[in-house]
């Protein structure tokens, strides 16, 4: 039985200096590349508001939920027929494909839509107490002489 002797052995043995060198030097230039692009690389602007943005969007629908509901279309319309009486100027409802091509009010709450017509100083005053009083929105408007036409959708239930 023979014994043989064993050399010093280690994880680079059968390497040559030279390519134990190689691999250190492609080691530490893939270091400074990544730590050079990193430091390159920019975090968007609001990266440090988030936090405070998702909190006001939890507080802005907590506001909102407290909010009243919306009254129906037909409760709407008929205060909006009320006041145009009282006010003294014309409301004419659109038809449903008049209001597929006019741009008028398409969002996800019902709505009817309609122009009101009357004398131009009586609309501007009209139009902006019933926007107090009734959820409408207020499109184009235009004015022919003495008289003011607006087109408008009215959104509820």
């Amino acid at each position: 039985m023979s014994f043989y002797k064993r050399g010093k052995t280690s994880a680079f043995s059968g390497y040559s200096k030279l390519m134990l060198m190689a691999v250190a030097i492609t080691i530490a230039a893939s270091i400074k590349v990544t730590f050079m692009l990193d430091g390159g690389r920019k975090l968007p602007p609001e990266y440090e508001s988030i936090d405070q943005e998702i909190k006001q969007a939890g507080l802005d629908v907590a506001e909102l939920s407290a909010l009243p509901e919306l009254p129906t279309v037909v409760t709407s319309w008929g205060k909006l027929e009320n006041s145009s009486k009282a006010y003294g100027f014309q409301i004419r409802p659109y038809g449903q494909t008049d209001v597929a091509d006019s741009g008028l009010y398409t969002g996800p709450l019902k709505s009817w839509s309609g122009i009101a017509f009357g004398p131009t100083a009586l609309m501007l005053a009209a139009t902006k107490e019933i926007q107090k009083q009734i959820p409408v929105f207020l499109y184009e408007y235009r004015i022919e002489g003495e008289q003011l036409f607006i087109n408008f959708s009215i959104v509820g239930t």
